[in-house]
Formats: structure tokens, sequence, C-alpha cells
């Protein structure tokens, strides 16, 4: 994924069958899952958003995000209070 300010890359590593069976259950198709998505990023920033949104609304374990940049790769997760933390992977 490229944004405005970085490249990211997700990252899966949970159960497979999870996927199946919460993806079913979402209707992708629903405009106010689009209005939800833009809400939380607008509310949140870019990374925290996007990781709540995972979180919150999609609910799939396993999925990570990683940001790609000239120094080095890092994994980007929201710690208990909601924050955005930053492991790099160097």
């Amino acid at each position: 994924m490229v944004s405005s300010s970085a490249i990211y890359q997700l990252r899966f590593t949970g159960n497979i069958n999870n996927v199946s069976i919460k993806a079913n259950s979402i209707n992708w198709d629903d405009t106010a899952l689009d209005d939800t998505y833009k809400e939380i990023i607008d509310n949140n920033g870019l990374e925290k958003g996007f990781l709540k949104f995972l979180s919150e609304k999609i609910g799939i374990n396993g999925i990570e995000l990683y940001k790609i940049d000239a120094s080095g790769n890092s994994k980007k997760t929201l710690d208990s209070k909601g924050k955005v933390t930053t492991t790099n992977c160097n």
C-alpha cells in the first residue's frame, strides 16, 4: 500500500479459517463501512486510524501493519491504551 507519506505492507499471521468466517459476515458493499473508515481515519490519523479500523470494524486477528522506508522496516501496533507503538525490524 502506498500513501502520500509512506509505503506500508500488510502481513497475515493468523488463522486463515478465521478470515473466511469473518469476511463472510461483513457487508463489503455497504457505504456505511466506507463512511466509518473515513471517519476513523479523519479522527485518528492514518496509522492509528487504519489499525483501529482493522481491529474494531474488521476484527480479523493476525493482520499486521508494517511501514517500509529507507531507514528500515517497522511494525505498527496499537497498545492497550490505543496508542501506536513502533517496533523496528532491523
